[in-house]
């Protein structure tokens, strides 16, 4: 969509990178190469500025909460082999470390607040 209307923010960026991701996850694919465009670090949003400055590090934790499976199904039903091996993002300045940082606490979150009533 456009990143410069009045609704657009970096969630935007997120929602196709999970969407992608997604769709390649139910192909099959464990190996996944994202591609953000630099220039859209560069776009100035009307009111709000420099809003996608971050929408590689945006991208790469959508896609890697896309791929998120919940406690409950991997003890249930333990994976032969992880859903996601590999997720690079390319044409972007972010850091992986980072971001291989942050999804394991929000992972680990996701686990310990889980819709588990037990």
């Amino acid at each position: 969509g456009d990143l410069k209307s009045d609704l657009a923010d970096v969630r935007r960026v997120g929602d196709a990178a999970a969407a992608g991701t997604l769709e390649a996850l139910n192909m099959g694919a464990s190996d996944i190469s994202l591609q953000v465009e630099a220039s859209i670090g560069a776009v100035e949003h009307p009111v709000d500025g420099r809003l996608y400055e971050h929408a590689a590090l945006v991208a790469e934790l959508a896609a890697m909460q896309a791929a998120y499976v919940p406690l409950q199904a991997r003890e249930a039903r333990p994976p032969k082999r992880r859903r996601l091996s590999s997720l690079k993002v390319q044409g972007a300045t972010c850091c992986p470390a980072v971001a291989s940082a942050l999804e394991e606490g929000l992972a680990l979150a996701r686990d310990i607040g889980s819709g588990d009533p037990e």
